[in-house]
This record gives structure tokens, C-alpha cells and sequence, in this order.
């Protein structure tokens, strides 16, 4: 999860896995499963889409010789539906943090500051520490 860029973390999946210190109602819940659902059935056709278009490069890459004018558009064509779904993961996630109130809000910005670790799932108990390792002589 660190290496996602912050405002494309899973930011509904954690408000959801934490709904009980976010103190989520019965409606918010349902809408942000509905927005996740939504988007991860989309996600699917874009990814699948995507595939597609991938397939279709490798094919005019194969060719003897290469036609660069319809592998540009092809390349360009794919670069538009990663974009695109890319977009619609940040859309998705803006209209989830618009479900919630400002406090609400106010806590996830708590919970996401948390290292990882220490960020429990709710109703789960924290990690054990590693186990300290010996040091070599």
C-alpha cells in the first residue's frame, strides 16, 4: 500500500474494514459496498479491455515490417484505457470520502497517518513485534 501514490490508496476498503472506529451507519456502508462493487465490476471490463488492446500491439509487433503508424495508435489506445481506468479508481474514492462527515473524515486522516503495522483491522488484535534476531559475532 505504500507504494501507491496517497489519493489512490483503497481508501473505500479501509473506511469499510474500519467502520466501527469510523463509526459508519447502516446507509454509508451500503453505498460505499455499492460504490466498490460498481467500480470493481468495471474495473474487470477495462482491465479485460486493456488485455485486449495488449494482445492486439503484440500482434502488429510481430509483423515483418512493423506498420509504427497503427503500433503508435495502438500504444496510445492503451494508454488511454489505463488512464481511464485510473481516473475512474479516484473518482470512485472521491465520491466515497463524500460519504462521509467532516469528523469522519478527521479519523481516517488519524488512521491512514498510523504506520501500517500498528493499523489493526477492526476487531483484530495488532501484530506481535518480529522476533529479535541475534546478532552475528
Amino acid at each position: 500500500m505504500a507504494s501507491e501514490p496517497p489519493g489512490e490508496r483503497p481508501l473505500i476498503s479501509i473506511m469499510l474494514s474500519h467502520r466501527q472506529e469510523l463509526e459508519l451507519s447502516p446507509a454509508q456502508v451500503q453505498e460505499l459496498e455499492r460504490l466498490r462493487a460498481d467500480f470493481q465490476r468495471e474495473a474487470v471490463k477495462r482491465d479485460a479491455d486493456q488485455r485486449v488492446a495488449e494482445m492486439d500491439l503484440a500482434a502488429l509487433l510481430a509483423a515483418d515490417p512493423v506498420d509504427l503508424g497503427k503500433v503508435e495508435a495502438k500504444v496510445r489506445e492503451i494508454e488511454r484505457l489505463r488512464a481511464d481506468l485510473r481516473l475512474a479508481r479516484i473518482r470512485t474514492i472521491e465520491q466515497g470520502k463524500a460519504q462521509l462527515s467532516r469528523e469522519q473524515r478527521a479519523k481516517l486522516a488519524g488512521l491512514l497517518a498510523e504506520p501500517w503495522p500498528s493499523r489493526p483491522r477492526a476487531g483484530t488484535k495488532p501484530a506481535p513485534p518480529p522476533p529479535l534476531r541475534p546478532q552475528s559475532l
